[in-house]
């Protein structure tokens, strides 16, 4: 995937301020929802090619890169969701504790609430410094 970006804002560390302009693909989904009405986006990348504020560069990403992150966002929450409402009926209805759904819900929501901490973790250890998600390839 490659997007053109314009540089705002060279920070101190080597790294910049990107403003990506949203484009006619990615309009009509609701992903980017919590945006509200803005068809911006902000985002920070190393400085690779010394860009400077104002000028415009092109971002890549690999597809493959994507798809590998949306599946880690969605597919483990929703595993530890389904693990347990699973364990939470297994052991409401073996040793009679309580409503078998209404304990099933509640171990699921648990589990679904300690899957975001285990994103979280992931995401601070992999996932804070994005030089192996997004590249700044030339500018323009």
């Amino acid at each position: 995937m490659e997007e053109i970006a314009v540089v705002t804002k060279k920070l101190d560390n080597g790294m910049i301020e990107l403003e990506i302009q949203r484009n006619a693909a990615c309009g009509d989904c609701k992903a980017c929802a919590n945006s509200s009405e803005s068809k911006k986006h902000i985002i920070v990348v190393k400085n690779t090619i010394n860009a400077q504020p104002g000028d415009e560069v092109l971002l890549n990403t690999e597809s493959k890169n994507i798809l590998k992150y949306t599946l880690i966002v969605y597919a483990i929450p929703f595993a530890f969701l389904i693990i347990g409402m699973i364990l939470g009926y297994y052991f409401s209805s073996t040793y009679n504790l309580y409503d078998a759904d209404v304990f099933s819900f509640t171990l699921g929501m648990f589990f679904l609430a300690f899957s975001y901490v285990i994103l979280r973790l992931i995401d601070n250890k992999y996932f804070k410094n994005n030089d192996n998600i997004l590249k700044i390839s030339k500018k323009f």
